[in-house]
C-alpha cells in the first residue's frame, strides 16, 4: 500500500497501551496512525477499492472509508473537498480529498490525517502495510518520528533504517 500523504506521524498506532493525546490532556488507545499535515495537503487512496462510507463526525470530522477487499478497510478522518461519493471506485494514488482544519480533538497536535485500517473490523497497524511496499514503489520519502515497532521483516530485509534523529526514513 501507498502512504496516504507525506508527513509526519505524530500519534502511533497502539492498541496494546494507551499513548498521550496533547489536545485531550490524557491517555488512550489509538486505531489509527495521525500523519502531520498542512491544511489542503492531497490525500492519496493507498489502494484500489471502493467507497462505502462518507460521513462527519465529531473526532475525525469529515471521514471516508474504502472497502479495499479480502475483509480491509481504509478509513481517511479529517478531509475536506473529497473527489469521491459513496459507491465510487478508487485507484491506487487516486486524490481523494484534503486536509481539513483539525478538529477539536487535534487542535494542539494541529492539521493531520486520520489513518486508520481494518481487517475484519478490527483495527491492525497500517505502518506494517505501508514500510513493506513504499521502497519497493519508489515514492517520496516519509519520516515516521517516535515510537517505531522495528520488526524482523525490516532488520532482515534492510526496508528502513535508523538516523541520528531517532527518525526511520522509509
Amino acid at each position: 500500500m501507498l502512504w496516504p500523504m507525506e508527513g509526519n506521524v505524530i500519534l502511533n498506532y497502539s492498541m496494546d497501551s494507551t499513548i498521550y493525546f496533547a489536545t485531550l490532556d490524557q491517555y488512550k488507545y489509538n486505531p489509527a496512525v495521525i500523519i502531520a499535515g498542512e491544511v489542503n495537503n492531497k490525500v492519496y487512496s493507498v489502494a484500489k477499492g471502493k467507497v462505502i462510507g462518507l460521513s462527519n463526525n465529531e473526532e475525525t470530522g469529515c471521514t471516508m472509508t474504502v472497502d479495499l477487499g479480502d475483509g480491509y478497510r481504509a478509513i481517511y478522518g479529517q478531509l475536506k473537498e473529497p473527489n469521491f461519493a459513496v459507491g465510487d471506485y478508487v485507484e491506487s494514488g487516486h486524490v481523494l480529498g484534503y486536509v481539513a482544519e483539525p478538529t477539536k480533538y487535534y487542535s494542539v497536535e494541529g492539521s493531520n490525517l486520520y489513518f486508520a485500517l481494518q481487517k475484519d473490523g478490527q483495527p491492525v497497524d497500517p505502518v506494517a502495510f505501508f514500510s513493506e511496499l513504499v521502497c519497493k514503489r519508489k515514492t517520496p520519502v516519509l519520516e515516521y518520528v517516535g515510537f517505531l515497532h522495528y520488526n524482523e521483516t525490516r532488520d532482515k530485509g534492510g526496508i528502513g533504517t535508523w538516523n541520528s534523529r531517532n527518525t526511520v526514513k522509509l
